[in-house]
């Protein structure tokens, strides 16, 4: 009896799981721009982005980054920073200093060069960052960077 239970259960298990598989399969191929047979070309665009996103380095969770050069742009409704040492590209996520950051940018765009402190985090391979200390560039600064 036990035995025709567990048989049972492992049988269930079994379809479900190769009707999952058929399922995101079927997902995969109705997605545009999804991988198929039918498209080799974009199977080996999306290899060399596995790659290009395999060669970057994840920054651990809760590494603390201090007065780093930054520059801060609107992307939609989130806010992208950049740093200028590492040339990393982080979407930064929401607290009250990057509401302020956000409030000089949309007052005056061009001003983007800002000293930063914050906390990196990481969520489904990309790292986010926290701010927790901004100071916007001085005008000297600014100069000085875009000279170069």
């Amino acid at each position: 009896m036990k035995m025709i239970f567990v048989f049972t259960i492992l049988l269930a298990v079994i379809v479900l799981f190769c009707d999952s598989r058929r399922q995101d399969t079927a997902i995969a191929q109705d997605v545009p721009g999804s991988t198929s047979a039918s498209q080799p070309e974009m199977a080996g665009n999306n290899d060399r982005l596995a790659k290009k996103v395999e060669q970057r380095l994840l920054i651990r969770e809760g590494t603390t980054m201090q007065s780093q050069h930054a520059i801060f742009r609107i992307a939609g409704n989130r806010l992208v920073m950049t740093t200028v040492q590492g040339s990393e590209r982080y979407f930064c996520l929401e607290n009250l200093n990057l509401q302020r950051i956000s409030d000089v940018l949309r007052e005056n765009p061009t001003l983007t060069d800002w000293t930063v402190d914050f906390i990196v985090t990481e969520y489904k391979g990309e790292n986010y960052v926290l701010i927790q200390r901004a100071v916007l560039a001085s005008a000297a600064s600014r100069n000085t960077n875009q000279e170069r």
